[in-house]
């Protein structure tokens, strides 16, 4: 018999509801990884972070079971991969395999956004179903496409770190991570946001942003935008808020 602790959950219950925070804490690590690996390369025996990732990896894999969060299943396959590396890194002490933790990483993340395409709502649209209930199905279209576009900068991201770890020098992999990846996801995200809002021109919240696009951008103007303003409408109604302005 397990004893139960003061949660009333017997250990291996506990451990199941750690396994989903340890796997955050894990991905968010290695994702960031590649931004300061090179430095963390340089300044650590890569036995250490070899051993670290290693450790990470079995004990993710002892806790993680049936699809994702978000409807993605993954396997054991990638946290397999990821032990193996880190066990390569600890036998032999050379840093190529933590090179390749990177490219590991992106080409996952790219997987779980493509896969997400093909099983139900993509993975873009859910995200934004969460921050915003309310918002209309009729975004569904451009999410696909701009998780379709993410996974194939993230793939294109990973085999080119792959390349870089195999054949140049550590510079150039860092280079890449460093002054590549971040100011194009940046820049990416900041064109995405504005084509959103100047194509869907979605207004819901009447704040100082809202209303500068509407005096540039006017709902009204296209069908996207008059589509956006009656379901605006018609949710305030449902909902019985006063009307939006007439943007």
């Amino acid at each position: 018999m397990y004893s139960s602790s003061r949660t009333g959950h017997p250990p291996v219950a506990r451990w199941r509801l750690a396994a989903p925070l340890l796997l955050v804490v894990v991905v968010v690590a290695v994702l960031a990884y590649p931004m300061v690996g090179g430095d963390l390369l340089s300044a650590v025996d890569p036995r250490w972070v070899g051993g670290v990732l290693l450790a990470g990896s079995l004990l993710t894999l002892l806790g993680s079971s049936g699809p994702s969060r978000f409807g993605v299943r993954l396997g054991r396959t990638p946290g397999w991969i990821a032990a193996a590396l880190g066990l390569a890194a600890v036998a032999s002490g050379e840093r190529l395999p933590l090179q390749l933790v990177a490219s590991w990483a992106y080409g996952v993340a790219g997987w779980v956004l493509w896969r997400s395409t093909r099983e139900g709502a993509s993975l873009v649209e859910q995200l934004a179903q969460r921050i915003h209930p309310y918002a209309p199905g009729f975004i569904g279209p451009y999410c696909r496409k701009l998780t379709l576009l993410w996974a194939g900068f993230l793939g294109f991201s990973a085999a080119a770190l792959g390349v870089l770890a195999i054949a140049a020098p550590l510079e150039w992999w860092e280079g890449y991570t460093r002054w590549v990846i971040v100011p194009l996801s940046i820049a990416g995200s900041a064109v995405e946001y504005l084509v959103r809002k100047t194509w869907f021109r979605y207004y819901p919240y009447g704040g100082p942003i809202d209303r500068l696009f509407s005096i540039f951008f006017p709902a009204r103007a296209t069908e996207a935008g008059r589509r956006s303003q009656a379901y605006i409408e018609a949710r305030r109604k449902e909902l019985g808020a006063k009307p939006p302005p007439e943007w």
